[in-house]
């Protein structure tokens, strides 16, 4: 993911000044070798990244990859490249630095030069082919130059820093991608109501909730259903339970058919015992025809309290 910009980075800009045959660009943290031996040197790396706000929908893309949709979990994300040159003047006399000093803000000059191309700006030059690369740069901006001005042991020295904007994912990971083949339309007022028979339950009681009544179209694909399962700080295994329905395709989910009348929730409180945990929600949702919580509805609340001794 990061590394493969880097490693992309590093090559473009290799083929790039291809012409420049002092200079050797290397990846970072690069070979001290070939550092050391290199008239010229210019070490590429991404020096930084960090999270880039964006609204829940912006953390999934669809991509095309070997002319097929793949759906990705991404990670929208602002990163810093750094080009560092090193120079090492091919003596010690005034005009050998002087000569080394215009090589180095020519290869500086010519690289900001490439790197300020269209194809560049937009990202579209780190695209990878076929293959998933696990990246997608969307921008690719000159940020800011530094350059050295006096001779050090490691000779003349500059450096470009660059801002980018990209997405990030495990590379061949993806997400199953369907079709939409029928839109349903459920019409209730908001909020719909949900009582709780008894809102306080000693710990292995029971209660009940009633959903509604629920005004509306019966789902065109099967009778309508709620998802509803229980949430507390109580481990999932602790936690209360409803009675009736049937399990749903995730874990602690149930499946009840909706009654346009009004639902009925059994409620049974945790058996074991609270600890600190004094309170438990029921969330209640449309189930989707895959047995899964679709549009949440409402919630409600019911109180805990220990045993009697």
């Amino acid at each position: 993911m990061l590394s493969g910009i880097e490693r992309k980075l590093t090559s473009l800009v290799a083929d790039g000044l291809a012409a420049r045959s002092h200079l050797s660009v290397l990846e970072a943290p690069g070979s001290t070798q070939a550092i050391a031996a290199a008239r010229g040197a210019l070490l590429v790396s991404v020096s930084e990244a960090g999270p880039r706000e964006s609204f829940e929908p912006g953390f999934n893309a669809n991509l095309k990859l070997n002319g097929n949709a793949a759906g990705r979990r991404i990670l929208p994300l602002g990163f810093s490249a750094s080009l560092d040159f090193r120079h090492a003047p091919a003596g010690q006399t005034d005009a050998q630095r002087s000569d080394a000093r215009v090589l180095l803000l020519d290869d500086v000059a010519l690289t900001a030069h490439l790197l300020s191309a269209e194809d560049f700006r937009t990202g579209k030059a780190f695209a990878n082919g076929p293959a998933d690369p696990g990246f997608q740069v969307l921008s690719f901006q000159l940020h800011k130059t530094l350059l050295g001005r006096d001779v050090s042991d490691l000779g003349l020295t500059a450096s470009l820093e660059y801002r980018g904007i990209a997405e990030i994912w495990p590379p061949g990971v993806t997400q199953a991608q369907g079709t939409v083949v029928a839109v349903e339309t459920f019409v209730a007022t908001q909020p719909v109501e949900i009582r709780v028979l008894q809102p306080v339950v000693r710990q292995g009681g029971a209660t009940e909730l009633r959903v509604g009544p629920l005004p509306g179209t019966t789902a065109t694909r099967g009778a309508l259903r709620l998802a509803v399962r229980v949430v507390s700080s109580l481990p999932p295994a602790q936690r209360g339970k409803i009675a009736n329905g049937v399990d749903g395709a995730e874990t602690g989910s149930r499946l009840v058919p909706a009654d346009a009348l009004g639902t009925v929730l059994q409620y049974s409180a945790p058996a074991g015992a609270l600890g600190a945990t004094r309170a438990e929600f029921i969330e209640v949702h449309l189930a989707t025809p895959d047995n899964r919580m679709g549009v949440f509805i409402g919630s409600a609340a019911i109180q805990l309290l220990p045993k009697l001794p």
